[in-house]
């Protein structure tokens, strides 16, 4: 038995010990998904994040060994809490994985009592990952959606776009273009699964959460030494997401 503490995020001082913790499980998982100091730290800066009761740090002996994050929906956008948790491969199949959905449970209980709605807790996993398969399932999670994620040579050039006439092609200004890209989203996911209509604040957050993506994926890129040589590939990630349905009290 190992002697477990659990602890809120304490700030830039614990910026470190996370990267350090999240590219250990990279080295074993090879998710591609490593990260840094820096790419954290303007991750939970983030106004959307709340650091005291979104982000959870599991300690054994003062050494950190997991890591748990919620990403909670603003107020009036879909109720879905979205569950993200690392455990050190040598502290793996001991517990810890049960009680960080137990604690993202919670968080999204509190949620629904405090908006007086019903939520779902989801997660994400790919279809090799048969040991959180099964911890998922095993805690009443069930798939509900399907991803591909393909890739491209970038040895041959691609092709200029061939857009039908009147089309232009060009980077978003950011919140000048929220009310508009509100209005085309809305529009264009109503029949799309699990849609639920955006507002121009939920707008303004997607963009911040983009660029936080961009950033990853520059890092995953510079760090990747097969980028150039790879061949378009498919590869179906099953299930992509896990949702628990959760009621209020």
């Amino acid at each position: 038995m190992i002697s477990l503490k659990t602890r809120p995020y304490g700030g830039e001082s614990d910026l470190g010990a996370i990267a350090e913790l999240l590219n250990a499980c990279e080295v074993v998982d090879r998710l591609e998904q490593w990260t840094s100091r820096s790419d954290l730290q303007l991750e939970f800066n983030e106004p959307s994040v709340d650091r005291a009761k979104d982000i959870l740090l599991w300690e054994s002996n003062e050494k950190l060994i997991g890591f748990s994050q919620i990403g909670v929906p603003p107020k009036g956008e879909e109720n879905d809490g979205f569950l993200w948790f690392r455990v050190d491969p040598e502290f793996r199949g001991d517990g810890i994985e049960e009680q960080m959905l137990a604690w993202g449970e919670q968080r999204m209980r509190e949620v629904a009592n405090e908006r007086g709605v019903r939520v779902k807790l989801r997660s994400w996993v790919r279809d090799k990952q048969y040991d959180r398969i099964a911890l998922l399932e095993n805690c009443g999670f069930t798939s509900d959606r399907y991803f591909l994620i393909m890739e491209r040579s970038l040895t041959e050039s691609i092709p200029d776009p061939k857009l039908p006439e009147g089309f232009i092609l060009r980077h978003s200004k950011g919140e000048p273009d929220a009310q508009a890209w509100v209005e085309m989203r809305n529009q264009s996911c109503i029949d799309h699964w699990n849609y639920t209509s955006k507002n121009c604040e939920g707008a303004i957050a997607y963009n911040r959460v983009l660029r936080t993506f961009k950033r990853r994926l520059r890092l995953r890129s510079s760090k990747s030494q097969s980028l150039t040589s790879t061949a378009i590939k498919m590869e179906m990630k099953t299930p992509s997401k896990s949702a628990k349905n959760l009621g209020r009290k």
